[in-house]
């Protein structure tokens, strides 16, 4: 997901420099401040400014760069989130065959990488495994829970029975 001009708007404002603790646009608009209680024509000044320079920021190529890829960790990494969590619901059995293929994906794509394969087409194949390997997770998730269910309805006889005659 491409941010959007305000998401460089809003992370232009907060932008901190390597090494600083508050971002320098809190800094000038803090003196700002302290100068328009003085005289207001400052604030008018101070508005001029702080509009300048989140323009400017904003659309700054390399600062859009950053910004885009600090969006794209965040999303990387509530995927990762969200698929651990869904490994984490399979049963151990379960869990080792997800692994087993994620292990093989990787290996396919190191290899790929290796041997030179073009950019884009090592784009696209890792973009097809990583399909398959969504694919299979919900296919396993299916069987546990399939598993789960049949479980449940055999714990009575006579739910076995009836599970028996519908099976037939």
């Amino acid at each position: 997901m491409k941010p959007a001009f305000w998401d460089y708007v809003r992370e232009a404002f907060n932008a901190r420099p390597i090494g600083m603790f508050v971002p320098p646009n809190w800094v000038g608009l803090g003196v700002i401040g302290l100068l328009g209680l003085l005289n207001p024509g400052f604030l008018v000044l101070g508005a001029g400014v702080e509009l300048a320079y989140l323009g400017l920021l904003a659309n700054n190529p390399r600062f859009q760069r950053w910004v885009q890829a600090v969006y794209q960790s965040r999303a990387s990494r509530n995927w990762q989130a969200r698929i651990n969590d869904l490994v984490g619901q399979l049963s151990p059995e379960g869990q080792r065959r997800y692994r087993t293929l994620e292990v093989r994906c990787r290996a396919i794509l190191e290899h790929q990488y290796r041997s030179g394969t073009i950019q884009s087409g090592l784009e696209s194949q890792g973009e097809g495994l990583g399909r398959l390997l969504w694919v299979y997770l919900r296919m396993l998730l299916m069987r546990h829970a399939v598993e789960k269910i049949v479980r449940e309805s055999t714990e009575s006889p006579e739910d076995s029975e009836q599970l028996g005659e519908r099976l037939r």
